[in-house]
């Protein structure tokens, strides 16, 4: 026996075969099984029949039906449509990039589309791929199509096959790392049916790429620290390499959030986009419990959130006491009777009555203003501008206001759920730092990418598995063209498990085992010339991490390591760590706002109340038309420009919901309507709407002088070819017969103080050339002069046929 199982350990794979058997299926369904099956077999068509009217009814598509609707239009092998006939005659060469992460539908498009082409007959199929970077699964790729096309070809199509072995990246000795470490890390033998892809050595093509190679860092202590560790090694990196690439890849944007703090503390510029989501940001946890606790008195765990925030303070020992004090109540309630809680410190007294005084205001402007106004109101007089923690979250919570305004409008009641969805895909704005030499990002967005210096921490963090599912089902690759397809529903209630389905789980979680080795074979194989990896070890590496991949590689490293000499640098880079509660002082007070300069001296002025209706009608379609710019300029322009109807019943229902006049209503709509349509057909007005540098809209400004703060908004900022410019939209245009020049220098004279004082403020914080302007969306009128301090203005006129200053 002992000689025979000596002689099958040379078969690669023969031990995952076996583990196969053990865990295959019954050869049959159970009567229970095949009645779900049948079940499903009738509410699936339904189903997809229902969501195809859905997105005929919202005129939008998703990708698998997109790819659906394609191979419906070319019909069948049997009975191809005329668009089938057509590609066949015209088509001649078809050229497939990226041919690993392949779907079976994808395969079965492209088999449909070559139906009649024939071996030799003049065309020609040229399919690129590396199936060792095959990691879209979640997409439905399945890298074992590219085994079987490799061995079988296309259709009726052989391939012949050309291996590229060169690499063009990265230095000597990377290239050398990776064929050490990753013909370990990989599978040694190839299996279609399960995406098993075996490691192919490559050789460096420039050996003169000099750099560390491939470096572990091992953190022992605490996991905060490997974030500091982290930047310092990146600081080190930066000044010692002052022209070279920088890269920070991660498997989920939530291990980034750590390291964009750490690096902010550092003052060290990255460019990051689609890191942050809203719903994971602390400013934005504290409003959504804010509006949690407002909208139901009775959500405990909301209010005593909003008791411990920055927005309230109170510590905990009095949270206790107010919890046990609201044991037959709500704290809301509890917090009504805050006078009665003797117990109290005197610090959570004032803390409460302050609280207190808040939450009657709100609920007394219950029938006057919107709810989401509301909240945004209680918010700011609770203080919460004062907590914010840095000058981007000032951006976050304004867009979380927006998002709960939008959810109002859209409905009576907010929803807690739709609200919640809604944060989880808005993301913070892009962090983009100028000379920005670090960029950070998934592994999955820096495929195809390459760095001088990558570093990847995190290595000890367990992936997310799919969690349990109504039913599995299976698509698996056949050795030559075939598909086969296993379904299973879940176990029932009064079952202990369900036989084929655990068989498509462990099916599933094989392939994605498989995918994480190539996944960390992509982060890693970005570096060109040296690469950082960061673990926590404190124990054995856990399942499903990059370290259990590694540890092989990794663990003879680890017994060689001296730990206490290897941690003697990071001592001095890492600080001990105490968490502290950040909340205003019971003495603070907002701070008090004026509209402008002039009001800082006139004290005694008689209140003007203005009530000229055609006045405030022209003030809210400003107020609105500035909203939309807004919008248009942080969205896709080109979605807006190529739109066939505008929103125009959300629109309505703003102009209402700020006060205009039903009889007012359709022809300010119209208006509004013009205004987009002509600033969107002018080639000044898609540059100023269109992304630039350190661009605003609606970028609010305080400014103190003599101890009081001026409030400013200014309509549409940003810098390009280092010159900052300031633009304000007016909705007036040239009245009959008036001259265009004439009514653009009227205008500038009226509004040329207004813009120069923003170009002051900001003269004060940056040293670009500023360059004031006046945009005109009715009539596409341009105006513009250069802020000089103390000097007379250069002006600069042009109108709607000039071309903008690119």
């Amino acid at each position: 026996m002992q000689v025979l199982l000596s002689h099958l350990e040379k078969y690669d794979g023969l031990k995952e075969a076996l583990q196969d058997v053990l865990v295959c299926p019954p050869t049959d369904y159970t009567a229970s099984q095949w009645e779900a099956i049948q079940s499903l077999m009738q509410l699936l068509p339904i189903l997809v029949a229902e969501l195809s009217l859905l997105f005929r009814e919202k005129e939008q598509i998703d990708f698998v039906e997109l790819n659906m609707t394609a191979l419906k239009a070319l019909g069948s092998s049997e009975s191809p449509t005329d668009l089938a006939l057509y590609l066949d005659y015209q088509m001649r060469h078809l050229l497939i990039d990226e041919f690993q992460d392949t779907s079976v539908m994808h395969l079965q498009l492209l088999e449909k589309i070559i139906t009649g082409w024939e071996q030799n007959d003049g065309r020609t199929i040229f399919i690129v791929g590396d199936p060792m970077q095959s990691i879209y699964r979640f997409r439905n790729a399945e890298v074992g199509l590219f085994l079987r096309v490799q061995q079988n070809g296309l259709g009726p199509i052989h391939l012949n096959t050309l291996t590229l072995t060169t690499n063009f990246r990265s230095g000597k000795n990377m290239v050398d790392w990776f064929n050490n470490a990753f013909d370990i890390v990989f599978p040694k033998s190839a299996d279609i049916s399960s995406g098993r892809i075996p490691y192919k050595k490559s050789h460096a093509a420039n050996e003169k790429i000099m750099g560390n190679g491939c470096e572990f860092f091992p953190i022992f202590d605490d996991e905060k620290n490997e974030a500091e560790l982290l930047t310092a090694k990146i600081e080190m990196c930066l000044k010692n390499n002052p022209i070279d690439s920088v890269a920070i890849l991660v498997r989920a944007r939530s291990h980034l959030i750590p390291i964009t703090q750490s690096l902010r503390e550092k003052n060290i510029p990255f460019h990051a986009v689609e890191i942050e989501s809203l719903s994971e940001n602390i400013a934005i946890r504290d409003c959504v419990s804010l509006t949690r606790a407002l909208l139901h008195r009775a959500d405990k765990i909301a209010w005593l959130a909003i008791l411990r925030s920055p927005l309230c303070g109170c510590p905990l020992s009095d949270l206790l006491t107010i919890s046990n004090y609201a044991f037959n109540k709500n704290i809301y309630e509890a917090i009504l009777d805050v006078e009665k809680i003797q117990t109290l410190s005197q610090d959570a007294m004032w803390r409460l009555s302050h609280l207190k005084n808040k939450l009657k205001q709100f609920f007394d402007e219950k029938k006057l203003i919107s709810f989401s106004q509301r909240v945004e109101n209680i918010w700011i007089a609770l203080g919460g501008p004062a907590t914010l923690a840095s000058e981007h979250e000032i951006e976050y919570v304004k867009n979380y206001f927006i998002l709960l305004q939008n959810l109002s409008e859209q409905s009576d009641e907010i929803n807690l759920d739709s609200l919640v969805e809604s944060l989880d895909g808005l993301y913070a704005a892009p962090i983009v730092s100028q000379n920005a030499r670090v960029q950070m990002m998934t592994i999955h967005k820096s495929k195809g990418l390459e760095f001088d210096h990558v570093f990847i921490p995190g290595l000890h963090r367990q992936a997310t598995r799919d969690t349990e599912k109504l039913f599995r089902w299976l698509e698996q690759p056949g050795l030559i063209d075939n598909i086969h397809l296993i379904l299973a529903p879940i176990k029932a209630a009064n079952e202990k498990e369900d036989l084929i389905y655990q068989y498509l789980k462990y099916c599933e979680n094989k392939k994605l085992d498989y995918e994480m080795t190539r996944l960390l074979y992509v982060a890693i194989t970005r570096a060109k010339k040296s690469c950082s990896l960061f673990a926590m070890i404190n124990q054995l590496p856990k399942k499903d991490s990059f370290l259990e991949k590694l540890w092989p590689v990794l663990e003879s490293q680890l017994a060689k390591l001296n730990r206490h000499d290897d941690l003697k640098s990071c001592d001095q880079i890492i600080t001990s760590h105490h968490v502290m509660i950040n909340r205003l002082t019971t003495d603070w007070q907002p701070p008090s706002f004026v509209k402008n300069i002039s009001e800082m001296t006139v004290e005694s002025q008689k209140i003007q109340i203005n009530i000229d209706l055609d006045i405030q009608k022209h003030k809210i379609i400003g107020t609105l038309l500035h909203e939309i710019l807004e919008e248009i300029s942080k969205s896709d322009l080109m979605h807006w420009k190529n739109m066939n109807h505008f929103p125009s019943a959300k629109w309505r229902s703003r102009l209402f919901a700020l006060g205009l006049l039903p009889n007012q209503i359709e022809k300010s709509l119209n208006l509004i309507q013009t205004a987009i349509q002509k600033t969107l057909s002018d080639e000044r007005g898609l540059w100023i709407l269109k992304k630039h540098f350190h661009a605003k809209s609606e970028w609010a400004l305080s400014f103190n002088q003599q101890g009081s703060v001026t409030q400013y908004v200014l309509d549409r900022s940003f810098i390009e070819n280092n010159i900052r410019w300031i633009i304000d939209y007016k909705i007036s245009a040239p009245k009959d017969n008036e001259n265009l020049l004439d009514f653009l220098n009227q205008q500038k004279s009226i509004y040329e103080t207004q813009l120069n004082q923003y170009a002051y403020i900001l003269s004060h914080h940056e040293s670009h050339e500023i360059k004031c302007a006046l945009y005109f969306p009715l009539c596409q009128g341009w105006i513009a002069w250069n802020y000089v301090l103390n000097s007379s203005n250069t002006i600069n006129i042009s109108a709607a046929h000039q071309s903008p200053p690119i």
